[in-house]
């Protein structure tokens, strides 16, 4: 998803997305959004959707 997705879903502005990920980031040592999204993955907190819908 993208922030501006992120955004219209939480109902917050698309600046506010990009700050907390950017924090969440930094506090995580990690230096993408890609290695944020794994980060994710393996604690549980966000699972890839299924191939095929």
């Amino acid at each position: 998803m993208t922030a501006q997705q992120i955004a219209a879903e939480l109902g917050t502005g698309e600046q506010t997305v990009k700050v907390h990920r950017a924090h969440l980031m930094q506090i995580l040592n990690l230096d993408s959004v890609a290695s944020l999204v794994r980060a994710a993955e393996k604690s549980g907190l966000h699972r890839r959707p299924r191939a095929g819908g």
